[in-house]
């Protein structure tokens, strides 16, 4: 491997999509590596089907050949790497009346593909086989137009490196004194992505820089709005649900669609246990709950707390009186195994006995 790629992308990370540990959303922010943080964004343009563009040059009918081969023509670079084994990249870039390129994500998603390949190949190949697909897929003008989009993206990229690892440096700083949840951990989160935009901005067209991330930077300014409001000790219970409720009536209702879309349950659970722990109530809970799926799904989840607190509060009844029947009954053998019997079918509906039996099973291997 050449030198460069340790420079090209050395840590992964993922889109500002988790509104909790705003540790790991200063990674998620950045959406810089290809490979990891791009895949749900171009995995649905990867097949042949569902495309309804402007067929490249030289479009024939080995777009039909076995769907198992990666690209829709041989390469004279060979196979692509085992990394992309399985994938199929069928893209077709748009072009105008006048034969000049339309940019759009399609393209960011086309050299992301390639990109994602960069702990297997050296960066030169990469480029070439980007270069190559471009050549299959159009004719000048827009030839030159998207060579000249994948210099300004490389240029991008390298430019990134030296801001990533200030930023892991920052990380670092922030977690050590406790400020990552703080005003001082959202100000240096928001002049973060201000560097980071300012980059793109400068590096990229108008048109590339509207097409490539105008959607992400939207969500990161919606979801930084979001910690500023939960961070704001000066509000009150009422005035913060207020100010968030407000917020998400202002943002794009696809940002909020993708928003809970995006919130994995785990986190929700993680999250929900910090704070419970860290001394939060339970309507801080709620709060969060609110914010990340919306009124309704939290009462749902309000009403599982209960049942869960209901259930594990007979389970534990359960098997102390089943110590005390084996522990102080002077029962044994067939006699014991019916005082049990009765104890469970008492306490548990015939479903929640299938349960049981299995937590009694596992209890007894320990």
């Amino acid at each position: 491997m050449l030198s460069t790629n340790s420079r090209f992308f050395s840590v992964p990370m993922l889109t500002l999509y988790v509104a909790i540990a705003l540790l790991v959303s200063i990674y998620f922010v950045l959406n810089e590596a290809p490979g990891v943080a791009q895949e749900s964004e171009f995995q649905s343009s990867l097949s042949v089907s569902g495309l309804n563009k402007t067929p490249g040059r030289h479009q024939d009918n080995t777009l039909n050949r076995d769907m198992a081969h990666e690209l829709p023509y041989v390469s004279n670079l060979g196979d692509l790497p085992s990394s992309l084994d399985g994938a199929q990249m069928r893209m077709e870039l748009a072009v105008d009346e006048a034969g000049h390129l339309r940019v759009s994500s399609d393209l960011k998603d086309l050299m992301d593909f390639f990109l994602s390949a960069i702990d297997d190949e050296d960066l030169e190949l990469i480029l070439a086989r980007i270069d190559e697909y471009l050549d299959y897929q159009l004719d000048e003008p827009a030839l030159s137009e998207a060579r000249a989009a994948l210099d300004s993206y490389i240029n991008l990229k390298l430019a990134l490196f030296d801001l990533e690892q200030e930023l892991g440096a920052n990380t670092d700083v922030m977690e050590s004194s406790g400020d990552i949840f703080g005003s001082g951990g959202l100000d240096s989160l928001e002049q973060q992505l201000r560097q980071r935009n300012e980059l793109r901005a400068q590096l990229l067209s108008p048109e590339m820089h509207e097409a490539f991330y105008a959607r992400s930077e939207a969500y990161d300014e919606f979801m930084l709005e979001q910690f500023k409001i939960k961070a704001n000790k000066n509000l009150d219970p009422e005035q913060r649900q207020e100010m968030l409720e407000q917020s998400e009536m202002n943002a794009d209702p696809e940002i909020i669609a993708s928003r809970r879309a995006s919130m994995p349950v785990q986190i929700l659970h993680q999250e929900t246990e910090r704070l419970r722990q860290s001394g939060g109530s339970e309507e801080d809970v709620r709060q969060l709950r609110t914010g990340m799926y919306g009124e309704e799904a939290a009462q749902r989840l309000e009403q599982l707390d209960t049942d869960r607190n209901d259930w594990k509060g007979r389970v534990d009844a359960y098997f102390a009186s089943k110590g005390n029947l084996i522990q102080g009954s002077g029962l044994s053998g067939p006699e014991l195994d019916t005082a049990v019997s009765e104890l469970r079918s008492s306490s548990f509906s015939d479903t929640e006995q299938v349960r049981i039996k299995i937590m009694e099973g596992r209890k007894d291997k320990i």
